[in-house]
């Protein structure tokens, strides 16, 4: 478990919490996938992206305590890999820079796995989601 210090006091997030599909609609594309975990009660909630030419995914975290950390999915060049940030009152429009990473409380990458244990990416909307991440 990770603790990032905020506005609100720490915020903790976990790295490497096993978030499981809520519902069990084997047909739910990513885009409408919600995941939670168990044991701290927190949400994974996936909504759809629009027409953002580099954003693939968009979801916010629920953490315990009510508190809502926005996030964004951009698959990065070279390596291909699905590369998530989790911000946390960040400023309307178009932000960037020095503003953008005192609003950035985690970043990296996204990963997935299925009922065997089989470890993937997340993939972009408009595919299966996966059981968990």
């Amino acid at each position: 478990m990770a603790l990032f210090p905020g506005p609100a006091g720490p915020i903790a997030l976990a790295a490497g919490m096993a978030f499981a599909a809520v519902h069990a609609n084997a047909a739910c594309p990513t885009e409408l996938a919600v995941y939670g975990d168990a044991q701290s009660g927190s949400e994974i909630n996936f909504t759809p992206t629009g027409t953002s030419a580099t954003v693939t995914n968009t979801f916010r975290l629920i953490l315990d305590n009510n508190v809502v950390l926005n996030g964004i999915v951009q698959w990065n060049e070279g390596v291909s890999r699905p590369n998530g940030a989790l911000m946390y009152k960040c400023p309307g429009g178009d932000v960037t820079g020095t503003k953008l990473a005192a609003c950035t409380l985690w970043n990296g990458v996204i990963y997935t796995s299925d009922e065997k244990g089989s470890i993937g990416l997340l993939p972009a909307e408009g595919v299966e989601a996966p059981k968990t991440l």
